[in-house]
């Protein structure tokens, strides 16, 4: 969709953890975001209003899901009462919920998962038919908050497809064949001719 570009946020590596940055595309001043000792935080998402960020923060052999309000402060951690690995969010526009990917070491489950935005009423989204060796992951969601583009995993660093599927999780669709291996950051837009001319985000 077109309009003004914003603060671009971003991950500084540093040795002790990895910290979000916030640049401003016009003076070019960078200001920390999210930083705590020990803490990597990651894999940051903007809100359809930018007032707010979701984000994956890595502790020792875990992850999970915070969110912070766009200058730094309210950062608190989704809980949906779920075990495993938790991150690389994203917000869904026009819509109360954040999609997700999940790792369950247990049962060695990979795949998207959806919540609100408070953490709560977790449900799944995908299930990757690969278990143990491959997986779902690299959610985006399209503008209208209908698709979710994902890259699907069946063999590590070889066997990477691309795909997308309906918020409800219908016409689940291979777009890119494995053979491809497709790398992660993949963005969706609208169909120009069927995007919506007004936008009213739930926030």
């Amino acid at each position: 969709m077109p309009g003004d570009n914003g603060p671009i946020v971003f991950t500084l590596e540093l040795p002790d953890s990895q910290q979000l940055q916030v640049l401003d595309p016009v003076t070019g001043s960078i200001r920390t975001l999210a930083h705590r000792q020990g803490v990597d935080a990651s894999q940051a998402d903007w809100s359809p209003s930018g007032r707010r960020l979701v984000f994956e923060a890595g502790v020792k052999d875990r992850a999970m899901i915070q969110v912070v309000r766009f200058d730094g402060i309210h950062r608190r951690t989704l809980r949906p009462g779920l075990s495993g690995f938790l991150g690389n969010p994203a917000f869904v526009p026009h819509s109360n919920l954040i999609v997700f990917e999940r790792n369950d070491p247990r049962t060695d489950d990979d795949s998207l998962w959806l919540m609100h935005r408070d953490g709560s009423h977790p449900r799944r989204l995908t299930t990757n038919p690969f278990p143990g060796q491959g997986g779902d992951t690299d959610p985006n969601v399209s503008p209208d908050g209908r698709t979710v583009s994902f890259v699907r995993i069946s063999v590590i660093d070889n066997q990477q497809a691309l795909y997308s599927v309906r918020l409800d999780g219908s016409h689940l669709k291979r777009l890119i064949p494995y053979a491809a291996d497709v790398a992660v950051n993949v963005d969706v837009i609208n169909d120009v001719e069927r995007a919506p001319a007004h936008r009213n985000e739930t926030e």
